[in-house]
């Protein structure tokens, strides 16, 4: 067995033409890859297979976003969108059976008919007719450095019915560990750099997640339906130790709790997708999803002679519709049709008390509601086999209303035109290029009250922010070889306006407040570079071996509203890179691999604070062995190299101007490597 050296994955993505040939081609708006491809790997589900896809990067979503578009991920079932938020895209394709799996299709374009969502490319996953019954057990046991350990159990099982009908239904629990939390120090230093304070840090944090779902998929009125139930459940707590070296030592406590009434965080969601054919050239589809949610969350922060505590308790409905019509109107065009309706409600509750005091908080009680309604047309118009135009205007209205101590109401409406063009130059090349306008989804969470006592930090209720509006420009170029590699680059230009980030709060004087909020912060730019390569390494002599790489520039640049100069917007990671390699031994029944997580930073400024996170490369390895065909025992070794983490905050006094700066605290922890074994049975 050759070892690969990963930092020569690059040169190998554009060496491997000369690789044996491997069965894709990018010159259609619809690639297909059949089950015999993913064979040779051993796939256990239809998620192993998605991950071996040539050149296709998967993108799970965000469920976390209201409404459909914003949560949607580039991968759909059998044409079908999900119906369910809750239970995730990496939950739906782990529990697919590879032996229910025909074929995979990545579809390029809108003339495919398929509701894309906004999404460049999408992957299909068709199941085969007639599936029978089947079921899986999977258990498991994860070990970390410090003796914790991450149980977890997953039992699965689908019937099929008879009409062409199937029920199936999910159950698992696991415990697990938040990996950036571990033991190391912290260093305070003031404005010349002198060292004024050292301490100890010991920190551990995790919990215990666990879902139960179900579905039933049936024919229906010359259609087909699917109904959707899931109920999940997350508690958390995050304990750290801080105590310094100095005498008497002190020791001050941080604790961050998902508890209460509510068991954490818990969600219950229903959900229904009907599609069917409405004559020989027109399709539709319709989703209604209906979502609630509880949380309650506190957190307190104790030193000798003060106690400071912080609770929340927030109550969440989500309903959704959205139906899609295309209409082939001519061989060459088609029309799309789509409307989006969505209703939220936020209900939340905050408290402060300090030595068993309370804190008055502003707006503490709050009640946050949105009506958002999104329609829109597309037309699409095939110029010919390797040319495809996209038109369209979307538009959206919203009401935005917030109960509090300080009431608001707030209409938006937006026009959101769209150009698309694609265009295949050469076989197994494509060029993408998009001119759109869009409106993000505000976030419910920076309407309320919240406090990270961790930082120092304490936000206010916002009652008037208006989304985020953008100008996209972009350009793709797809790349795949006849040896089987693949080559994506994307370019992005953006124009934001109304970018959200975090505003310092002034009192009826004028004067800065101690306290700052979510708001709007003005307009600026962002450029953005997403670089995927996949590579097969048998033109090196490493048989049956897969290089990826996946690498992401993003530089963002808005005007400070405290310093009013020029920086990134807050969180915003600036560059991520990760590769992998991954290699099947059929002989042996084994597949291995490796990966590496690239180190990344993020900034996020406060009006009092700068605070500065950062982590350290990972390295994890896994080994895959497949001794019968229903039999598959897994080794995860994660972190090997036992990746760092750090946190520094610049404190200042008041305002974060020149000359107000009083220290910096300096984290650095390390959670240490783990190692965890599975092992999963189908019957």
């Amino acid at each position: 067995m050759r070892v690969l050296c990963l930092s020569c994955v690059p040169v190998l993505i554009l060496s491997s033409a000369l690789a044996p040939a491997a069965a894709q081609d990018v010159a259609g708006q619809r690639v297909p890859y059949p089950a015999a491809y993913f064979a040779p790997f051993h796939p256990n589900t239809a998620y192993d297979m998605i991950l071996r896809v040539p050149g296709f990067i998967y993108s799970p979503g965000d469920p976390t976003q209201r409404g459909l578009t914003e949560a949607a991920g580039n991968v759909v079932v059998d044409g079908r969108r999900l119906a369910d938020k809750d239970f995730t895209l990496d939950q739906v394709l782990q529990h697919i059976p590879a032996d229910q799996v025909v074929r995979i299709e990545v579809l390029r374009g809108s003339s495919t008919g398929l509701d894309m969502l906004g999404q460049p490319v999408v992957a299909n996953v068709i199941r085969r007719d007639g599936r029978g019954s089947f079921g899986a057990i999977t258990i498991g046991n994860g070990v970390y450095a410090d003796g914790r350990i991450t149980p977890s159990a997953t039992i699965e099982a689908t019937r099929a019915l008879p009409g062409g009908r199937s029920l199936s239904a999910t159950a698992s629990i696991s415990r697990y560990v938040e990996v950036d939390k571990g033991d190391g120090g912290r260093t305070r230093t003031d404005a010349a750099g002198t060292v004024i304070e050292r301490a100890k840090v010991k920190a551990k944090a995790g919990g215990t997640t666990g879902y139960a779902q179900t579905a039933l998929e049936t024919p229906a009125a010359g259609g087909h339906l699917r109904l959707d139930a899931s109920f999940t459940r997350t508690s958390y707590s995050d304990r750290q130790r801080d105590t310094t070296s100095g005498s008497p030592p002190v020791t001050s406590i941080y604790e961050e709790r998902l508890d209460g009434p509510a068991g954490g965080k818990a969600s219950a969601e229903a959900g229904v997708h009907y599609s069917r054919n409405l004559g020989p050239r027109t399709t539709s589809e319709t989703t209604l999803l209906l979502r609630r949610g509880w949380q309650d969350y506190s957190s307190l922060l104790a030193s000798p002679g003060s106690v400071l505590a912080f609770a929340e308790t927030d109550r969440t409905q989500e309903e959704i519709v959205r139906t899609k019509i295309h209409y082939q109107a001519k061989k060459k065009v088609a029309l799309d049709l789509s409307l989006e309706a969505a209703a939220n409600r936020l209900a939340t509750s905050s408290a402060v008390t300090f030595n068993l005091s309370t804190v008055p908080l502003p707006d503490a009680v709050a009640i946050v509601k949105e009506r958002r309604i999104d329609g829109g047309v597309d037309i699409v118009w095939n110029l010919s086999s390797s040319f495809e135009l996209t038109a369209g205007m979307h538009a959206e209205k919203s009401l935005v209303t917030v109960r509090s101590d300080q009431g608001e109401e707030e209409g938006f409406t937006f026009l959101k035109p769209v150009l698309r063009v694609s265009f295949v130059p050469a076989k197994r090349q494509q060029i993408r290029l998009r001119i759109e306008r869009e409106a993000r989804q505000l976030a419910f969470t920076d309407f309320i009250a919240s406090a990270s006592l961790d930082k120092g930090s304490l936000s206010a209720t916002s009652s008037r922010i208006a989304p985020q509006r953008d100008w996209i420009a972009e350009f793709a170029y797809e790349l795949a070889t006849r040896g089987g590699a693949a080559l994506t680059v994307t370019l992005d230009h953006l124009w934001l306006n109304d970018v959200v980030d975090w505003v310092p709060l002034s009192d009826d004087a004028g004067d800065a407040a101690s306290v700052d909020t979510r708001g709007n912060i003005g307009g600026g730019s962002e450029r953005k570079a997403v670089v995927t390569g996949t590579a097969p390494l048998g033109g090196l002599g490493i048989h049956r071996a897969t290089a990826t790489l996946s690498a992401t520039y993003d530089h963002a640049r808005v005007i400070d509203p405290v310093s009013h100069l020029s920086r990134q917007i807050s969180g915003l990671k600036a560059f991520v890179l990760s590769a992998s390699v991954q290699q099947d031994l059929p002989k042996q029944h084994l597949t291995w691999g490796m990966s590496v997580d690239g180190p990344w930073r993020t900034t996020s400024y406060r009006f009092n604070t700068v605070d500065h996170e950062r982590a350290n490369t990972e390295i994890d390895l896994f080994a895959d062995y497949h001794p019968r065909a229903n039999l598959s025992v897994r080794l995860d070794v994660k972190d090997i190299g036992r990746r760092g983490y750090g946190r520094t905050i610049d404190t200042y006094s008041g305002l974060r101007i020149p000359g107000r700066f009083l220290y910096a605290d300096n984290r650095r922890l390390r959670s240490g490597p783990a190692a965890s074994l599975s092992v999963r049975t189908q019957f």
